[in-house]
């Protein structure tokens, strides 16, 4: 959430891992200020993405309270089907559980099937 720390005046603390190769473009917030006058709708768009991606993080920590790591597993697959391609191990990581639980879990959910 690096736009929020424009917002709020503070300096970003951001995190990001990527599952697929991304451009990652890093803006002071002199030039965003300067962007942002010659582009106003821009502020709109930040200001959405933000939201949304705090309505994210929000599900994630709900995820990680209040469900198992089968059904916090299974969740993490709906949302993001791209999961499939990560480690067994950076997914452990991301629902707050290791390699051989995650690989426990795949096998009781195929014998279901």
């Amino acid at each position: 959430m690096p736009y929020l720390s424009f917002v709020e005046g503070v300096p970003a603390v951001a995190n990001l891992q990527v599952v697929k190769p991304v451009t990652v473009y890093e803006i002071n917030k002199n030039n965003w200020q300067k962007i942002e006058k010659e582009n106003p709708e821009l502020r709109e768009l930040f200001k959405t993405m933000t939201i949304n991606t705090m309505y994210k993080f929000i599900y994630y920590i709900y995820d990680l309270h209040c469900y198992e790591n089968k059904e916090r597993l299974e969740l993490a697959y709906k949302r993001m089907p791209y999961l499939k391609d990560v480690k067994d191990d950076e997914i452990g990581e991301y629902i707050g559980t290791n390699r051989t639980t995650i690989n426990r879990i795949k096998n009781i959910i195929k014998k279901q099937k």
